[in-house]
């Protein structure tokens, strides 16, 4: 995904928010951008650049999962999340028209064609769908894991439970013998 890089609207936006040191809830993103940058007492950058590797990953998960349907943390971060919903939206840029060839939006919506996990074209992520969607639960595990909302991802107990591992698990009346190590989730589970 080296190639996918956030849209320059988009990226302009987000630098504006986590890089403004006015903006307190922003103060980890800033500091993982602006590591190694050294400023004057006026506040101009003498030496190094900005760290831009956040606006691209953040940019990557939404090609690769799409933009989240539950607005969790919209009261939290709602610049952000304008800043997404705004350029990358067809149904919220410019009142609800589309925008112009070129722009952020066009981008995203080529990226995702080539590289969404629901339905990009790109090899790799075509071979990697066709092997989850082949695995009882696979997709949906997958996408648990990468949820947005923390409180909607999966959870350890949940992962060995899914349907995913079903067939990892052992027969309910299987036995061991006395001096035999037993290296397995299934203690864990819920679910035999």
């Amino acid at each position: 995904l080296e190639e996918v890089v956030c849209p320059p609207m988009l990226k302009k936006r987000l630098k504006v928010i986590w890089e403004n040191e006015n903006v307190t809830q922003y103060s980890v993103m800033r500091s993982i951008i602006l590591a190694d940058v050294y400023k004057d007492e006026r506040g101009h950058i003498v030496e190094g650049e900005p760290d831009e590797t956040l606006y691209d990953t953040l940019y990557r998960f939404i090609v690769l999962f799409g933009i989240p349907e539950e607005k969790f943390e919209q009261k939290k971060c709602p610049l952000v999340w304008r800043a997404i919903m705004e350029s990358l939206c067809a149904n919220n840029a410019n009142g609800g028209r589309r925008q112009k060839q070129g722009t952020d939006l066009t981008q995203f919506e080529r990226d995702c064609e080539k590289y969404s996990v629901l339905y990009g074209s790109n090899y790799h992520i075509s071979r990697a769908r066709e092997a989850l969607q082949s695995m009882s639960g696979g997709i949906e595990l997958l996408f648990q894991l990468c949820s947005f909302d923390p409180t909607y991802r999966a959870t350890a107990l949940q992962v060995l439970n899914s349907p995913f591992m079903a067939s990892l698990r052992e027969p309910e009346k299987f036995q061991y013998g006395e001096d035999s190590t037993v290296f397995s989730y299934t203690a864990f589970s819920t679910h035999r």
